[in-house]
């Protein structure tokens, strides 16, 4: 039985659950490699700088303010105890950036 895979951040998700880009493609089209690139899905506000986000926001035909927004979000679990990264993420999701 194959297991079903989940998003690891919301950019993990636009661009291989929505879209259905290649990890290896991503990776070549920011100009990172394949490993590296695996591991910054795990914690995109760590990792991606504005210039991979600008390109990630054209694979995805979205603007890079968005972009950027949905490489910033953290899990809930992560911020559980800072109210205001708690009212940041609440105010993301209205916005629709889930």
């Amino acid at each position: 039985m194959k297991a079903i895979k989940k998003p690891r951040s919301v950019i993990d998700k636009w661009i291989h659950f929505d879209r259905g880009f290649k990890h290896a493609d991503v990776a070549h089209a920011i100009g990172v490699e394949l490993g590296w690139y695996s591991v910054a899905l795990e914690r995109p506000w760590d990792h991606f700088t504005p210039s991979m986000m600008q390109k990630m926001s054209i694979l995805l035909d979205r603007p890079l303010p968005e972009v950027f927004w949905a490489c910033w979000m953290k899990p809930e679990s992560d911020i559980k105890e800072d109210r205001r990264l708690l009212d940041a993420l609440a105010v993301l999701n209205k916005a629709g950036v889930r």
